[in-house]
């Protein structure tokens, strides 16, 4: 197996390629690092689920950071969405990432959200987090993508990944809800 050099601010390590940022941590530098929730890679973010495929310059960054805060909001909209369809099942989802004083997502619904629709979707979503389900990262075919999420009813996504024109896509799980997502995801697992 291939392996990668990762540089940290005091020393550098091999690792092997498609070692994710959770493997890392788990592999003992967890105690330097306890609050970690993401890292830059030569400035480009990484979530605890993707495959490191390259060696650089590692910057470790906590939820009290810039991009830990985004990763924290972006994995909120997908709670949010968890929960809108959870309770409004034909409602259909688009995208929704963090922005810069909060995160939204774009859904299609016949009816708009009412005060109440609110409140019972922000229940919800605390409903969710209690459970403490981490999120789940696969990689899949595009075109495989494109016919589970067919299958879903969700034509929006289809489309998103038919204008990306690309071979893979990842895919982000939480419990039973799964949605196409480029990452960033704050998830810790086995903490």
């Amino acid at each position: 197996m291939s392996k990668i050099e990762l540089q940290f601010a005091d020393r550098s390590i091999q690792a092997p390629e498609g070692a994710r940022l959770a493997d890392l941590l788990e592999s003992g530098i967890d105690a330097r690092y306890p609050d970690v929730v993401g890292a830059r890679l030569d400035g480009a973010v990484v979530d605890f689920h993707t495959p490191l495929t390259q060696g650089g310059k590692l910057d470790f960054f906590t939820v009290g950071d810039e991009d830990g805060l985004a990763m924290l909001r972006h994995s909120t909209s997908h709670i949010m969405a968890e929960a809108v369809q959870g309770l409004f099942p034909k409602v259909k989802v688009t995208i929704g990432p963090a922005i810069e004083n909060g995160f939204y997502y774009d859904f299609d619904t016949e009816e708009p959200f009412s005060a109440d629709d609110l409140k019972k979707i922000e229940k919800q979503m605390k409903k969710i987090i209690s459970r403490n389900q981490p999120f789940e990262r696969d990689v899949m075919a595009a075109k495989d993508a494109i016919e589970k999420f067919r299958a879903m009813g969700e034509n929006y996504k289809v489309e998103i990944i038919e204008d990306l024109g690309v071979d893979t896509v990842s895919l982000y799980r939480h419990g039973d809800w799964v949605d196409l997502c480029r990452g960033r995801i704050f998830s810790i697992p086995g903490r």
